[in-house]
């Protein structure tokens, strides 16, 4: 299910001009477990990305964790209040925003 969101991702960015390879880099990280997610949020922080897109709340936490200042848009979570991800839902404030996974009508947007 991953790859095909990324496959999605990649395809829209190409209609909009960017290409990886050529004007955009694209480096994917994929973690099953804690420990995995840990080790793979801290790789890409350290690989000093311009902007993270983290699906999945473990995901975004783990990521969250690394007390990374890189813009983060996180998909796939369903609660980015409770963990503190974001301030409110209105005005997210610091450097992550994102889609909640609630509404299936909403998630074309």
């Amino acid at each position: 299910e991953g790859r095909k969101w990324v496959d999605a991702l990649v395809k829209s960015l190409q209609e909009l001009g960017w290409k990886h390879g050529e004007n955009i880099r694209i480096d994917l990280r994929w973690g099953t477990d804690a420990g995995r997610m840990e080790a793979a949020a801290k790789d890409l922080v350290r690989s000093n990305p311009d902007l993270m897109a983290v699906s999945t709340t473990p995901a975004v936490a783990a990521v969250l964790a690394t007390k990374t200042r890189v813009p983060v848009v996180f998909s796939a979570v369903s609660d980015p209040i409770g963990p503190g991800f974001v301030a409110n839902l209105a005005r997210p404030g610091g450097s992550v925003t994102g889609f909640m996974n609630v509404d299936g009508s909403i998630g074309g947007k």
